[in-house]
């Protein structure tokens, strides 16, 4: 016998499954930057989802589908990490710079990271 929640969790990965981020690439920062986003409705507020070390935008295929039903979210891959290119060497200012050149491509500012 199923229990009603695992009926709810079933539907909420179901759905979260569903409506997958597209993929998108740009040259910045000295290398190829990956992001994933999910259309939210017209004129929505951007949020723009960051991971932890060693993670990937893949890591919010779950939440953000969810977050764009009232929002237009970008999930990005910071250099060596995810599907973004890889570097020599790798220090938090990089990663600002990463911040910062996925949201000057994409005109969002101002967004909430």
């Amino acid at each position: 016998m199923t229990d009603e929640h695992t009926l709810a969790f079933e539907d909420f990965v179901g759905r979260s499954i569903a409506r997958p981020g597209v993929s998108n690439f740009f040259d910045a920062t000295g290398i190829r930057l990956h992001y994933l986003e999910w259309p939210g409705p017209p004129g929505a507020p951007v949020l723009l989802l960051v991971h932890g070390f060693l993670g990937n935008a893949h890591w919010w295929d779950f939440v953000a589908p969810w977050l764009a039903e009232n929002y237009r979210v970008i999930a990005m891959d910071f250099g060596g990490m995810g599907d973004s290119g890889y570097r020599e060497e790798y220090v938090h200012a990089t990663f600002v710079e990463e911040i910062r050149a996925v949201i000057e491509h994409l005109k969002i500012a101002p967004c909430t990271v």
